[in-house]
């Protein structure tokens, strides 16, 4: 509770957060969300996948209202991936197993 003559501020911003792998974003705004006064508004601007480890952009305070210019926005995507694996989920959850005599693409078909 504040003093007579005290303002209470209310945060705001822009907050990059660098999401690990194996959190869903949901639970990285909820962790800084703990971190904040009560009743502050918070937001992501667009969903990480749980498997993905990366920036997730946050809205906290007026910030908010900030969400669909941020969603936009223009962004880049980097990704490191293993050639001639295989697993029965598609993604590093199921066991990852190694292909008999893969198939090696060229340059070109990757570029294409």
């Amino acid at each position: 509770m504040s003093s007579p003559g005290t303002a209470v501020v209310t945060p705001c911003g822009l907050l990059n957060l660098n999401k690990p792998s194996g959190m869903t974003s949901r639970d990285a705004i909820n962790r800084v969300q703990r971190l904040l006064p009560r009743k502050t508004k918070i937001g992501h601007a667009g969903t990480l996948d749980p498997l993905a480890s990366g920036v997730l952009m946050t809205c906290i305070g007026s910030a908010t209202r900030l969400i669909d210019y941020v969603q936009r926005m223009k962004k880049c995507y980097t990704g490191v991936f293993l050639l001639g694996r295989h697993s029965p989920t598609e993604d590093t959850d199921g066991e990852v197993a190694e292909l008999v005599d893969p198939p090696i693409p060229t340059r070109e078909a990757i570029l294409a």
